[in-house]
């Protein structure tokens, strides 16, 4: 507060619209509109204000805005944000909601997983494979192979750990 007012007399003087800005943390520019919104009093015609008339049209303002319907409604809004938090909170603690970044990664590993099991197929039944002759016995060992692979890892096993 010193570093706004020198001495006392300061309050006698007018101020400037950057001055009444600084006093009532506004802007020069806020200052001025809320002069032509007549929410403060004219200036002189030298554009100085009228300390005395100006602060208490200041407060008076604020005050308005904060008045019953504006807090009520403020305190609506602070109310449905609390129960919002609060559902997500229990969304959270359920494991309804998780983060993106632990999905991210479980949708990865399982990713991993069937590659690992598909590309380990051939490994496994090629041997079987080239010395069979009948297309249809072929294609069935390679359907149980893959339904296997797949239903294993359904079953939440891991890589390399079908036929063990």
């Amino acid at each position: 507060m010193n570093e706004l007012f020198d001495n006392s007399d300061e309050w006698r003087e007018s101020w400037s619209a950057e001055k009444l800005g600084r006093v009532l943390g506004v802007t020069s520019r806020r200052v001025n509109q809320l002069v032509r919104e007549q929410v403060l009093p004219q200036p002189t015609k030298a554009g100085r204000h009228d300390p005395e008339l100006a602060v208490p049209a200041f407060l008076a303002f604020i005050m308005r805005r904060v008045d019953g319907a504006t807090l009520k409604t403020a305190l609506i809004r602070r109310t449905v944000l609390d129960v919002e938090k609060r559902e997500l909170d229990l969304k959270i603690r359920s494991g309804e909601l998780v983060e993106a970044a632990a999905v991210k990664r479980t949708f990865y590993k399982a990713g991993r997983q069937v590659r690992d099991q598909l590309l380990a197929i051939p490994n496994r039944v090629s041997a079987l494979l080239a010395a069979e002759l009948e297309p249809n016995k072929v294609h069935d060992m390679l359907s149980k192979e893959i339904s296997q692979a797949l239903h294993e890892l359904g079953n939440g096993h891991p890589p390399g750990k079908l036929h063990g």
